[in-house]
């Protein structure tokens, strides 16, 4: 905006858009959205500060509260600007076998798989829950005065009311629109700010992001949106496991956390080798089953399990 003011562009969308710009999110804007949020702070910057102009305080108290009613006209952002300090990081996390509901103070849950750890951060801007490993199921309490996100595998998954499920590996996440709709955006450090891949999914929709290193290089990416059964990303809640084409390694890894025998990959070059079918958590027998070549893996049992068993 220049010297006159216009009214906004963003339309229903200004108290999301607005609020997301505030935070450390605005980078995960569109490009259009983030641009007409930084004509609206330009505008807003006209107005005059009392602290650089003395002389000017009254003038400028009249232009503060026009300021402050413009913000209020956009849905209540000023108000949550308000609210007391957050609580610190809190973090939650599970065992071998375990799974673990978490209600969150603003009612939103977090259902954990066995080997799972997310880190929580609320503040009266935002609601950040950091997924470092695992897989969890995520049912969001919309506010769009302080959006829901989930960070995972150098991505982040904005709530637009929804519930979905997110399962992290190493450099990558995969996430599976149960209900609703999210945001996806994946980015890196290296990259320039605003170089990042942006997606919209809706209930039943999956992707897979996060980065892929390149000659010692940290690029982000982000894969084809899938259509998917969205009940089948809850199996594991009903003690279930669906792999619908998940890399041999990684279907390992998954069983691993529920059973008591482990299984060891012993041909590294079947790692990649896409897995299909479904079993009980606990299924050894039944992974193995799946696979071509059964004599590729072996089976060990728990040190922990055994002496369970005493």
């Amino acid at each position: 905006m220049t010297g006159n003011a216009r009214k906004h562009e963003l339309g229903d969308r200004a108290e999301t858009v607005f609020a997301q710009y505030l935070t450390d999110q605005g980078k995960w804007l569109h490009s259009a959205d983030r641009a007409e949020a930084e004509r609206f702070v330009d505008f807003l910057q006209q107005f005059d500060r009392p602290e650089e102009a003395p002389e000017r305080r009254r003038k400028n108290g009249r232009m503060i509260a026009a300021a402050a009613a413009i913000l209020l006209a956009m849905g209540g952002v000023a108000s949550w600007m308000l609210r007391p300090a957050a609580p610190a990081l809190a973090s939650y996390a599970t065992g071998h076998a375990e799974r673990r509901a978490i209600r969150l103070d603003d009612g939103s849950v977090i259902e954990l798989a066995a080997e799972s750890k997310v880190d929580v951060r609320y503040s009266a801007r935002q609601r950040e829950i950091f997924l470092r490993s695992g897989e969890a199921l995520f049912t969001a309490t919309h506010d769009s005065a302080r959006p829901f996100s989930v960070v995972a595998a150098h991505g982040r998954i904005v709530d637009i009311g929804t519930r979905f499920d997110v399962r992290v590996g190493k450099d990558e996440a995969q996430v599976t629109v149960v209900e609703g709709q999210v945001r996806v955006g994946v980015s890196h450090a290296a990259q320039p700010e605003g170089d990042g891949i942006f997606r919209d999914l809706r209930r039943g929709q999956r992707v897979n992001f996060g980065v892929r290193r390149d000659r010692g290089v940290a690029i982000a990416y982000m894969g084809e949106t899938q259509q998917v059964d969205a009940e089948n990303a809850l199996a594991w809640t009903r003690g279930k496991l669906f792999f619908d084409g998940e890399p041999l390694e990684r279907a390992i890894a998954i069983v691993n956390s529920y059973a008591a025998d482990q299984l060891v990959l012993k041909e590294s070059k079947l790692r990649n080798m896409p897995v299909f079918g479904v079993l009980d958590q606990s299924d050894v027998q039944g992974l193995l089953s799946l696979v071509n070549d059964p004599q590729a893996i072996e089976v060990h049992r728990r040190a922990d399990a055994s002496a369970n068993h005493r």
